[in-house]
């Protein structure tokens, strides 16, 4: 579920447009779709139509297991798991998987070692393993503390622009004179 964020990690905004077909067809209980190659997503229980957007604080319970059957986590007994949606803050499965989910849904997720924890794993998930996620989107909600984050690494990136162009660059190459 958690990992740590990699270069290059954002995926395209097929997830949008799959949400458009996703959402034009009446999906029904026990539908399946494949969202990326190996990358499935059963629906157990629909949700209530509204799609989470990327950047919103999604809250979810959920519990996941390997093919096996052995369970790696779970909310259950605990505090639902919180998560800014696209973010790169949990593996790539689900943030593809839950883009697609609507607010109330109940969905199985079949996630590929590729979208998972890739060739090392990590903790008690091996290296390549594929993993099975029931999820439950209970909810979905703008969060400004992460646009207000945003900003500030992007001040940041202006900031050091700024000092490379006048501290490192001399004089009489700035601006391409």
């Amino acid at each position: 579920r958690h990992r740590e964020p990699q270069s290059g990690d954002r995926h395209s905004h097929a997830g949008s447009r799959l949400r458009l077909v996703l959402s034009s067809a009446m999906i029904a209980e026990g539908t399946t779709v494949e969202l990326r190659p190996g990358l499935t997503k059963t629906i157990v229980k629909p949700g209530n139509g509204t799609f989470p957007t990327l950047g919103q604080k999604v809250s979810m319970n959920y519990v996941g297991t390997l093919t096996d059957g052995t369970v790696i986590d779970s909310t259950q007994g605990r505090r639902p798991f919180k998560f800014h949606l696209g973010a790169a803050e949990v593996i790539k499965g689900w943030d593809i998987g839950v883009e697609t989910m609507t607010v109330g849904e109940t969905a199985i997720l079949n996630i590929p070692y590729t979208y998972a924890y890739g060739d090392a794993g990590t903790g008690p998930i091996p290296a390549k393993a594929d993993l099975i996620f029931k999820l439950e989107l209970l909810e979905a909600k703008d969060n400004k503390n992460l646009l207000d984050s945003v900003m500030v690494q992007v001040l940041i990136v202006m900031g050091f622009a700024a000092f490379i162009v006048f501290y490192v660059v001399p004089p009489d190459k700035r601006w391409g004179r």
